[in-house]
């Protein structure tokens, strides 16, 4: 099914128990509208009415920029799908995967690009519904435990359009480990008491400990 049509199951953000009757208004709209987007608006305007007029707005305002009557009666002709599919929580995973997936292509793979692109996603689910968001949540959130060669491919896997082809630089992966070691070494001696009385062996050892941690926590 195009991805237009399953989007109108999304953007009207009414609760799957409505599906089949919501579905049915429109279906109902079109037939009385000989194919005509003026008529098929006010029609559907006023048979909405409180339980739907909201929904029908949001319907309209997107029907308007994705082919108007076409785009209806694409709609009419798989009606029993999109209702069948209001009700099931992957058509909201498809439309996160749609919409967002491909903004997925530059994540490097690593624990902090991990943290910043799923933040990312779930903020842009949540500004189209809640209900999407729930559905990134729901992908997303038990990832958080995995290692990050199986997360890379578990993300892939999800419909996410991460490059998995080629691994980050090792080069620069090292780089980076080692700034960031030095960092946190330099905030540790600041907190330590009496710091300046270490010995070289002793600061080395911290800073092993420091480079172990670092990498588990990001992968590099």
């Amino acid at each position: 099914m195009e991805a237009r049509l399953l989007n109108t199951v999304v953007i009207v953000k009414i609760h799957p128990s409505q599906a089949e009757e919501w579905f049915e208004l429109v279906k109902g709209a079109y037939g009385a509208s000989n194919d005509n987007w003026d008529a098929f608006s006010e029609r559907l305007r006023a048979t909405a009415g409180n339980a739907f007029g909201t929904a029908a707005e949001e319907f309209l305002r997107y029907a308007a920029d994705n082919g108007k009557i076409e785009l209806i009666s694409g709609l009419v002709a798989d009606v029993r799908e999109l209702s069948s599919a209001a009700t099931e929580d992957g058509v909201l995973w498809d439309a996160v995967v749609q919409q967002f997936g491909k903004e997925w292509a530059d994540w490097d793979g690593s624990e902090s690009g991990w943290a910043e692109y799923r933040d990312w996603t779930y903020t842009a689910a949540n500004a189209e519904s809640p209900e999407m968001y729930a559905a990134a949540y729901e992908k997303l959130n038990p990832l958080n435990a995995l290692a990050p060669a199986e997360r890379i491919a578990k993300v892939a896997e999800l419909g996410l359009g991460v490059d998995v082809s080629e691994p980050a630089d090792p080069a620069a992966a090292s780089a980076a480990l080692a700034v960031g070691v030095e960092r946190a070494l330099a905030e540790a001696l600041k907190e330590m008491p009496d710091s300046e009385d270490l010995t070289a062996e002793e600061v080395a050892e911290i800073r092993a400990a420091l480079t172990e941690e670092i990498a588990r926590v990001t992968g590099l």
